[in-house]
């Protein structure tokens, strides 16, 4: 195998307590020139290095010797960030494996054998050599484990390394999988990247796994993607399918029932959602799932006679368009609602504030979540929180309007519909606005709307297990 290779390939190493002070204390400057080597000339993936290049050989040598380092410096000098596990050591690896030479893959097996070296640079040297060679370096499985339960590095680097780990290694990264569903931080990847796993004799150990990832899981979107292997392996109980995201846990109803399009089509246009349409029209429909037969159904007419109204609930400034998501509703109702000089008002509050105190969200894993600390250090940021925005229209000569509250560059929707709601009411229609779920592709700053008389199409969409969202 690679480790028995490794003397033969490498010879004896200089041992010398002097040798070893003198490379030691210079280590750091011939590390350096490798890395601004990489950043001005190409990204390391792609150079074509030749085995008797210098650079190579620095690299060769810098990385040997630091099998025999016996002190804490090895962190330190060489700069390892101890957010995503990588460091100077990482890119002399990547330089290495990219000769592909029975060499550098046997350095690469020290590496990955090393009780001395960081677990993330262990089992990005398996990785490696995975990537470079297409063979499993032994002790691979231990060093994708070691990363995984080292929380000297955070989820941020451990998770996109264990990504490239079960595609290069496959079978050989399951354990570490296994052990990351058991981290809160790294359940979801884990989840998603046990899909690839091959079935075979570990699908009754993955599925235990899951369904206790599943029943200690208290985040709504990592319990779907959790949800969402298991039913990929078969599993369809109800506490799987009510955990999965509401669209596809739709799908997985829809098939237990044996619900057709044809049955879809037939509800929906008997509550008066959506246009009629002929047998000819559903069969050219193309769709992929629930979601898109469902939009694609209530969007059957085209823009003329549009029946769902699309909007962007987040804006590039901080002045989302209540007045224009208000107009759409009123254009979709059948029939429409005639409204006249729909306009907004915004009225500004401005403030300052300083990271701790912010509610800063950013999109992390598939959903929005609060925006780490550790990126806000620092940083002054402006709120807007206190602004507001007022609507006003005319409806049969008589003047409206209310008030929106928008949550910095987001819309406040639920304001909207309920103002929409309450006119229909005051002027005797039965249609309401409903929002529907956001799509598991969605980042969630571009809503879909409908209108439809209120309590038959609850009825309707509950029966078709329709996802409406909380707004409605």
């Amino acid at each position: 195998m690679l480790a028995a290779a490794a003397a033969h390939w490498l010879g004896p190493l200089p041992l010398e307590p002097a040798a070893l002070e003198t490379w030691r204390t210079g280590a750091q400057s011939h590390a350096l020139p490798l890395l601004q080597y990489k950043s001005v000339a190409a990204p390391v993936s792609t150079l074509p290095i030749p085995p008797g290049n210098r650079l190579l050989l620095l690299a060769t040598n810098v990385v040997t010797k630091t099998l025999f380092l016996r002190d804490a410096e090895l962190r330190t000098w060489f700069n390892v960030d101890h957010r995503t596990g990588r460091g100077y050591l990482n890119h002399l690896l990547e330089l290495i494996a990219n000769t592909t030479s029975p060499a550098a893959m046997a350095l690469l097996q020290r590496v990955v054998l090393s009780a001395r070296i960081a677990p993330y640079s262990r089992a990005d040297a398996a990785y490696l050599i995975a990537r470079a060679s297409g063979c499993v370096a032994d002790g691979a499985d231990e060093a994708v484990v070691a990363m995984v339960s080292d929380r000297n590095v955070s989820e941020w680097g451990r998770n996109p390394l264990l990504n490239k780990c079960t595609g290069a290694l496959g079978a050989h990264a399951l354990d570490g999988l296994l052990a990351a569903l058991q981290d809160p931080s790294m359940r979801a990847d884990a989840a998603q990247n046990l899909k690839a796993m091959p079935g075979g004799e570990a699908d009754d150990e993955i599925r235990t796994a899951l369904q206790a990832a599943l029943q200690a899981e208290s985040r709504d979107w990592v319990a779907a993607t959790v949800a969402n292997t298991l039913v990929g392996m078969g599993n369809t109980d109800a506490a799987t399918i009510e955990a999965l995201q509401p669209w596809e846990a739709m799908d997985i109803r829809w098939e237990q029932r044996g619900i057709t399009a044809a049955e879809v089509a037939r509800q929906l246009t008997n509550v008066g959602v959506m246009n009629p349409i002929t047998d000819e029209e559903l069969a050219a429909i193309q769709y992929k799932d629930g979601e898109s037969l469902v939009l694609n159904l209530l969007g059957h007419g085209g823009k003329e006679d549009a029946r769902l109204a699309y909007s962007s609930i987040r804006d590039n400034g901080y002045d989302p368009r209540h007045d224009e998501l208000f107009a759409s509703l009123a254009h979709i109702t059948r029939p429409r609602l005639e409204v006249e000089s729909v306009s907004q008002t915004r009225h500004e509050f401005k403030t300052e504030q300083t990271a701790a105190s912010a509610r800063l969200m950013t999109w992390q894993y598939g959903s929005w979540k609060p925006t780490p600390q550790h990126l806000l250090a620092g940083v002054t940021l402006t709120s807007f929180e206190g602004t507001t925005c007022t609507v006003c229209y005319r409806y049969h000569g008589v003047e409206y309007g209310f008030i929106a509250r928008p949550n910095g560059t987001w819309m406040d929707v639920a304001s909207v519909l309920r103002a929409f709601n309450a006119i229909m009411q005051q002027i005797g229609r039965e249609e309401r606005a409903f929002r529907l779920a956001d799509s598991p592709r969605s980042n969630g700053e571009y809503a879909i709307f409908l209108c439809a008389k209120g309590m038959t199409f609850r009825q309707i969409a509950e029966s078709l297990h329709i996802p409406l969202a909380e707004e409605t």
